[in-house]
């Protein structure tokens, strides 16, 4: 089955997201000083960057392959979940990092959509776009 147009933007949003993933990772792998100051400011212990990176590898690695991307795009928002609720008390609302993680949520989801009949089918917009007349008519 060939993908659309919109199935073949989804999976690379998808991709992008993981490979935004994969370079915080990488990040949190190196533990720079900043990173470090950051996690104790949050409450973190300064090792803890290994641990995180690894966690952040697994979602990163489970988006990219299509057949665990959905649950990648679950477990991944669990985790971008718990950033942003780690984030409130050091920073209060709508802190660079919290907006980073939302952004970067928000691009796996639409990704998904974009990406998975199965998933389209699901949450009503096949049926949507067949009462309405095709609204991918160019895919």
């Amino acid at each position: 089955m060939t993908m659309t147009k919109s199935e073949r933007i989804g999976r690379l949003m998808v991709l992008i997201a993981s490979l935004a993933l994969t370079a915080d990772g990488l990040l949190q792998l190196a533990s720079p000083p900043s990173m470090i100051e950051a996690m104790k400011h949050i409450g973190y212990p300064a090792d803890a960057g290994p641990t995180l990176a690894i966690l952040t590898f697994a979602c990163a690695a489970l988006l990219a392959l299509p057949g665990t991307s959905l649950a990648g795009a679950i477990l991944t928002t669990g985790f971008l979940g718990g950033a942003i609720a780690v984030h409130v008390p050091g920073g209060g609302l709508f802190s660079p990092p919290q907006l980073i993680c939302f952004a970067i949520g928000a691009f796996v989801w639409v990704g998904q959509v974009l990406g998975d009949r199965r998933l389209k089918a699901l949450l009503g917009f096949e049926n949507a776009v067949n009462r309405f007349g095709s609204l991918y008519a160019a895919d």
